[in-house]
């Protein structure tokens, strides 16, 4: 059983999906995050249609998501997410 304290603070914590096809753009939001444990990156995608996958398979609460992308572009991708 969690006490107050550890359900409040795993309540914080954001998981994140980095939808970027420029990976050394993704390897620096990893970095940028990295000292922040609240903000939790559970995957990447480096094209529209794979974020949507992603974001279907992981469930995120906040996805980073690039908006000119091949395959299908942010816009899209953010429209065809549920």
């Amino acid at each position: 059983m969690l006490t107050a304290e550890a359900s409040a603070e795993l309540a914080s914590v954001f998981r994140v999906l980095v939808v970027d096809d420029f990976e050394p753009w993704r390897r620096v939001v990893r970095w940028m995050l990295q000292p922040f444990p609240e903000w939790q990156i559970v995957g990447v995608a480096s094209d529209g249609v794979e974020g949507v996958e992603q974001a279907k398979k992981l469930q995120p609460d906040v996805i980073l998501l690039d908006i000119g992308m091949p395959k299908l572009n942010g816009i899209d991708a953010a429209e065809a997410n549920p």
